[in-house]
């Protein structure tokens, strides 16, 4: 029968514990970046939109950073855009608040599901609104570089709520004015 050794039982222990570990040291480091960027854009809600510390914007956001939504501000991007869509939402609503409700990453990608709430202030609709309060909820898609910044985000929000909340009504338009400029029937679109 051979000897066993305690020292080189240890030894080959330590080796087995060791290997068996890096899988899932492994798959703990795959899932790094997506913890880092939700965390960023955790702190960037927080920071921003509800302390208001609109000076640290470009902690968060790339020079280079550009709001791929539908009907975003034109060029120059980057966190000046951020600070002025930032100053027009807190002058209509200088009480808003957000809070988070779900957060999924994958990648680079950050997917932020958030609500807030606020009172119109005088600047919204020259202040036929001011005080109602509102609550809005959207989606926020942001993509980090490898800086840790957000360089693209896209967001979705419900804005026609928002507006009827505040006591607005939406007016089909009428047969004499058609659809025009539409895409819809009689426009030559689709």
């Amino acid at each position: 029968m051979p000897e066993i050794r305690p020292h080189r039982t240890a030894v080959v222990l330590a080796a087995l514990l060791l290997f068996a570990a890096l899988p899932v040291a492994a798959a703990e480091g795959a899932g790094a970046p997506e913890a880092r960027n939700k965390q960023k854009a955790t702190e960037f809600l927080e920071v921003i939109y509800n302390q208001r510390q609109l000076d640290k914007i470009p902690d968060f956001v790339a020079d280079d950073f550009v709001d791929q939504t539908p009907g975003a501000p034109p060029p120059p991007h980057g966190p000046a855009m951020v600070r002025r869509q930032a100053e027009g939402t807190f002058a209509a609503f200088p009480d808003l608040k957000f809070e988070v409700k779900r957060m999924l990453a994958e990648g680079d990608l950050v997917a932020i599901h958030w609500f807030s709430q606020g009172k119109a202030s005088a600047a919204m609709a020259g202040g036929a609104v001011e005080g109602r309060p509102a609550t809005v909820q959207g989606i926020s898609i942001f993509r980090y570089d490898d800086a840790g910044k957000i360089a693209e985000s896209w967001d979705m929000v419900d804005r026609a709520t928002m507006l009827q909340q505040l006591g607005f009504r939406f007016v089909p338009p009428t047969a004499e004015e058609g659809m025009e400029g539409g895409e819809g029937e009689g426009s030559g679109g689709g």
